[in-house]
């Protein structure tokens, strides 16, 4: 588990021991209160029943208006993007669609093994996405991001790995 402050940044050891310290609590709080009390009945109040929650939609839409989406459609490449079998899938991807690029998708199946292989896009990760832009002539442009989506490997039209950000 990863956490993030508001200012995106990862929080500090001492504010992580402080949330696992009240969560320490909670837990003995409710495991306290679970033998002595019944268990709450979904419409009792206070108690709000739990309901699917899609956070792409918001996420892709303040995404979309912090990039050049009319340098994006009019560039004349196509961008390859290999998830990794991350949570990228279906986001940077329809994003960079939706910005109007023509995009490639490898490795888009979400899958919590990640096929296998670390999915970090570092070193032999990054072959298959280097090769296949080296290969397309269309190809203008290779992005890679780790199991997490947090960060993303580029490559450029050659096929080569520029930076890991």
């Amino acid at each position: 588990l990863k956490l993030v402050g508001p200012g995106g940044a990862m929080l500090g050891r001492g504010a992580t021991e402080r949330i696992e310290q009240l969560a320490a609590q909670a837990l003995r709080r409710s495991a306290t209160a679970g033998k002595h009390a019944a268990a709450p009945k979904r419409r009792e109040r206070g108690v709000v029943p739990a309901r699917p929650f899609d956070p792409r939609p918001r996420y892709l839409a303040d995404w979309l208006r912090l990039l050049d989406t009319d340098a994006i459609a009019h560039a004349r490449h196509t961008i390859v993007y290999d998830a990794l079998h991350g949570v990228g899938a279906g986001v940077l991807d329809v994003g960079l669609i939706r910005a109007g690029a023509r995009v490639e998708t490898l490795r888009a199946s979400v899958d919590p093994s990640f096929g296998g292989v670390a999915p970090d896009p570092v070193g032999a990760q990054l072959d298959a996405l280097c090769r296949h832009v080296r290969r397309d002539a269309r190809a203008g442009l290779g992005l890679a991001t780790y199991g997490d989506a947090d960060r993303l490997a580029v490559i450029d039209a050659g096929g080569r790995a520029r930076s890991d950000c």
